[in-house]
């Protein structure tokens, strides 16, 4: 007799529990690194109203080109306001800064990625708008109590469970 390949056994209902713990784990620490669900996971033309155009253009910058060596007057003339005025917008609908904010996505960024891909840290650095992988690992375990290759192996401990 032959076994159905499409049966789910319970050892893979838990792994994928498991799976799924973890990437909920992750969303929930780029939401609280970031302050607001609402304009993380939502898609571009969802962030804008009325009153945050501007902010809701910068977000989409951001969001779109992590990589890209990012500065409060680079992202502030891409959305047409002063440097002050973008740092007001952040403060007021985001509670972070302009610059704490884009360090905050790039590392939840990568945080799924080390969790989800083999990627070497270096190219997952590199990915994340990192120009060293030294300056990533710092920044990483600062942000997340790991270094960036236990934070991996944590997470592949808990996919495996």
């Amino acid at each position: 007799m032959t076994e159905n390949p499409n049966r789910t056994t319970t050892q893979d209902a838990a792994a994928h529990d498991a799976a799924m713990r973890d990437v909920l784990s992750d969303v929930l620490r780029c939401i609280r690194l970031s302050g607001s669900l609402q304009f993380c996971f939502m898609p571009a033309g969802d962030w804008e109203t009325d009153d945050t155009p501007a902010l809701s253009r910068c977000l989409a910058l951001i969001h779109e080109d992590p990589q890209r060596d990012w500065n409060v007057q680079a992202l502030s003339g891409a959305c047409g306001l002063s440097r002050s005025s973008l740092a007001e917008r952040f403060e007021a609908m985001l509670q972070t800064s302009p610059m704490r904010y884009v360090r905050d996505w790039r590392l939840c960024q990568a945080s799924v990625a080390l969790s989800t891909t083999s990627k070497p840290v270096a190219a997952v650095a590199f990915d994340a708008g990192y120009g060293t992988e030294a300056a990533f690992s710092r920044a990483f375990a600062r942000a997340y109590g790991l270094p960036p290759a236990a934070w991996r192996q944590h997470a592949r401990r808990g996919l495996s469970a």
